[in-house]
């Protein structure tokens, strides 16, 4: 048995997701930072953050006899789109979470159908909001906050996800990291956000688990941006 199969796939792609934080931020962004002032604009991730996975779990159960599935499947996604961004290699985020999906199923032992892969894809198209997703966004957008996403998956205008669940005009603009072809934490995709919304630069990261409210678990994974 090799060192690879010893240790086991999430020791070793967690370890690449950290040496790709690494490598694409600076030690001066890796550290902690305090704003001088609020920050100006705040940008949400989507899939789990703001939009509920767990409506999922009946095809898992269906496919893997385990709900719970589900994020084990997201989680290697995750951690597989971190390491094309590391070796410079990129496949679209469906393809990568369709590949994800049949990989579970052969280390499992289930058959994945086209029809499996196809039911994926439309649940991850109609996600809900989590239920104090909406109303915290409004207090912020209220509280004078600029508001936008950035997903790893791609962003159709007007037919999306966001649309979907009522919350795309809560949003001053959708961004994918498809645009740029390098999926998060590649800097490329984080200044093309700035860029974008006008900000000066990217001061405080905040890409951890935060939590937007009385959630089961901290979910939210924010980017602040300054004024």
């Amino acid at each position: 048995m090799s060192d690879f199969h010893h240790i086991g796939r999430r020791p070793v792609l967690a370890g690449i997701g950290t040496a790709a934080v690494a490598a694409f931020f600076s030690p001066a962004l890796l550290r902690a930072q305090a704003l001088d002032k609020p920050p100006g604009v705040l940008v949400f991730d989507v899939a789990e953050s703001l939009l509920d996975l767990q409506v999922l779990r009946p095809l898992f159960q269906r496919l893997f006899g385990d709900g719970a599935m589900v994020d084990e499947w997201f989680g290697e996604t995750i951690l597989y789109s971190e390491s094309a961004t590391l070796t410079n290699t990129f496949v679209p985020f469906g393809q990568l979470g369709a590949g994800v999906l049949r990989m579970l199923g052969s280390i499992h032992n289930v058959s994945i159908s086209e029809a499996d892969v196809a039911e994926l894809g439309k649940g991850l198209a109609s996600l809900p909001p989590h239920p104090d997703v909406p109303d915290s966004l409004r207090k912020l957008r209220a509280a004078g906050y600029r508001l936008v996403t950035l997903t790893d998956s791609p962003a159709i205008p007007g037919r999306g996800p966001l649309q979907a669940a009522g919350l795309a005009d809560l949003f001053e603009q959708q961004f994918t990291a498809e645009t740029v072809r390098r999926y998060k934490p590649a800097r490329e995709t984080y200044q093309m956000v700035a860029q974008a919304t006008g900000a000066p630069g990217i001061r405080a990261v905040h890409d951890r688990l935060t939590s937007l409210g009385s959630h089961r678990r901290p979910r939210c994974r924010l980017l602040a941006l300054p004024d």
